[in-house]
């Protein structure tokens, strides 16, 4: 049990603690400085929100996944169609992007000899056997690759608190649109919490316990961001961390030299190899639970607890996109910026499914009540929604974005009414053959 809520703590903290994260976070500081500082623990509270909302909707829908309250609230068409926009389309693309970025730094760090592609691929070939085989071994890959970014970090952040600080470096003014657009990208250092939800069904009490895992890991990827953010601040000067594309690996580099880059090297890549891991196994267990709920076609060989068609595709999805070299392009940041948009456009819909049970009387007494729980659902709703349409707003090639979340849209809704036409063509057929029978 022990074991288990580690590996949930692990999974909900892996996308926060990701690579991505550590160079929004180094940005953002570089920007705004001790502003941005201030923003993560208005973004933790907007996420402890909806992952509590998350563990009551889970606690309605005891024996089902998150599709089914989501149909139950929204419809079949938005409970196939976000999921899709949102985790599938992210994993399959920040997976890409992750794999390769651990193969440059594998490269240019450890062994300079060894092609960075290959270890991409390699590292993506070991987390599929391991998923596919091992459930076990995955489990604890991800507690150890986790706590390897912990130790990392707050190993770092020690060694420069324990120094005096060479240089005070000052901050320019912040302009208004600069601290909104700032505001708006704390929301995305803490997507991915709900990962640990794929674990719902290994749960003896999956509303407590599930929620715990989410809350302990969003408040310690919180502290562990505001404490890295903070060093970044005071050793490294703003604009550097502002134009830098690695500022944790400039910080480390700053602090402690060649072992600060070796030890920095040390947490990206377990970085992303946690990262990956918790993608491909937690979306591939969301995927096995739409098709189990009629959301998505049923694939032989499909089980809850270890997916290997989900797995294969997701697996597919990111080697292809590798192979054909999509991952130096401008067009990969655009599709994981749009997958981590209507990542945070699922949040709202969690709340706003949330807020539609709890009108109906056969679920509205079940939820917690009181104005309080309405409060604070709408004004975390509302702030994610803001946060959605800021980051649009303020995006700088918001054509390309816009064209790219199209795009996904449009093949997730198609993905979403073939699924739904199939799961009721077999329905209908299993009834007329009913009928024969009696």
């Amino acid at each position: 049990m022990k074991l288990l809520t580690a590996f949930s703590v692990a999974l909900s903290m892996a996308l926060m603690l990701s690579p991505g994260s550590l160079i929004l976070l180094g940005n953002s500081i570089g920007a705004t400085c001790s502003l941005f500082l201030l923003f993560i623990p208005v973004a933790i509270g907007v996420q402890i929100i909806t992952a509590m909302t998350y563990g009551q909707l889970h606690s309605l829908f005891p024996r089902g996944g998150e599709g089914l309250f989501l149909k139950e609230a929204l419809g079949p068409i938005p409970a196939i169609a976000v999921p899709l926009c949102s985790r599938v389309c992210f994993t399959v693309c920040a997976s890409t992007g992750m794999l390769v970025t651990a193969g440059f730094v594998f490269n240019e760090v450890f062994v300079y000899w060894f092609p960075n592609f290959a270890f991409a691929f390699i590292m993506l070939g070991v987390l599929l056997a391991i998923n596919l085989f091992e459930n076990r071994v995955a489990e604890i890959l991800q507690i150890v690759s986790v706590l390897t970014v912990c130790l990392g970090l707050i190993f770092l952040c020690i060694v420069a608190l324990l120094h005096r600080f060479p240089v005070e470096f000052t901050c320019s003014e912040v302009d208004f649109t600069l601290a909104m657009r700032a505001a708006c990208l704390g929301l995305l250092l803490f997507v991915g919490f709900d990962l640990a939800g794929s674990l719902k069904r290994n749960r003896k009490d999956p509303h407590e316990n599930l929620t715990r895992s989410m809350l302990v890991g969003i408040v310690l990827a919180g502290a562990l961001l505001c404490l890295w953010g903070f060093v970044s601040m005071i050793r490294v000067p703003p604009d550097k961390l502002a134009e830098s594309t690695i500022p944790h690996t400039l910080t480390a580099r700053i602090i402690m030299g060649q072992s600060g880059r070796i030890t920095m090297g040390i947490v990206v890549l377990a970085a992303a190899c946690g990262a990956v891991n918790a993608l491909l196994m937690s979306v591939s267990r969301w995927m096995a639970d739409m098709a189990f709920e009629g959301l998505l076609p049923f694939l032989p060989g499909t089980v809850r607890n270890r997916p290997l068609f989900p797995l294969l595709l997701l697996t597919a999805g990111t080697a292809s996109m590798m192979a054909a070299g999509i991952a130096g392009s401008p067009n990969l940041d655009t599709y994981i910026r749009a997958g981590l948009l209507f990542w945070l456009l699922h949040y709202a819909l969690i709340h706003l499914s949330a807020l539609i049970l709890k009108k109906r009387t056969q679920y509205g007494p079940k939820l917690p009540q009181g104005t309080g729980y309405m409060v604070s659902r709408v004004l975390s709703m509302s702030l994610i929604l803001a946060g959605f349409i800021g980051l649009m707003w303020w995006e700088n090639d918001a054509a390309s974005l816009i064209k790219s979340m199209a795009v996904i849209s449009v093949v997730a809704l198609g993905i979403g009414l073939i699924g739904r036409g199939l799961y009721l063509k077999s329905s209908k057929i299993e009834n007329n053959n009913y009928e024969r029978k009696q």
